[in-house]
């Protein structure tokens, strides 16, 4: 898989659950300097090395009664704001998970980014697709801005979205 997007110095960026199961990082989604393009790397093969991962957070404790895939990925969003706020040069970023942003996005706190217009949402075994590969491209090349209006519907949208996941048994 190759896309070009417009020449950019991208940065990868690896989650805590690297920090914590290495065997996570073995495909990282990569930045070719001479191509200026966005690439799939498998393990063995030559890629730029990862420069960072986010910092490994606790887990908020009155989220301890919540669905454990929930606790998970809105602790993945507070890692990836603190990075941010670590490194205010980021002008775009995209986060690939194969955890849906709006789970954090409907127990979101103050100051943790709004995730969801920001994130790909991939396949635990079939990792980035063609397609999401296209919709990370536009993401980085035109971040979303969303008003208050519009971020408050978007987490109106993420707590019904995370309820009937719930109820359906398909969170995880």
């Amino acid at each position: 898989m190759h896309l070009q997007p417009n020449p950019c110095a991208a940065m990868n960026t690896c989650s805590s659950a690297c920090n914590r199961h290495p065997h996570l990082c073995d495909r990282t989604l990569a930045h070719d300097d001479d191509m200026h393009g966005l690439h799939l790397c498998d393990s063995g093969r030559e890629c730029p090395q990862l420069r960072e991962f986010t910092p490994v957070l606790k887990p908020r404790p009155d989220l301890e009664k919540h669905d454990p895939a929930i606790v998970w990925c809105e602790r993945r969003a507070r890692e990836i704001g603190a990075w941010l706020k670590q490194h205010p040069e980021v002008t775009s970023y995209v986060a690939l998970d194969d955890l849906d942003f709006n789970w954090a996005d409907s127990v979101r706190a103050v100051g943790t980014p709004h995730m969801k217009p920001r994130s790909v949402l991939t396949n635990a075994q079939h990792c980035l697709t063609e397609v999401g590969a296209e919709e990370a491209v536009r993401i980085l090349l035109n971040p979303p801005h969303l008003t208050e209006d519009e971020q408050a519907a978007a987490i109106a949208e993420a707590i019904r979205a995370t309820n009937e996941g719930l109820m359906n048994g398909e969170l995880r």
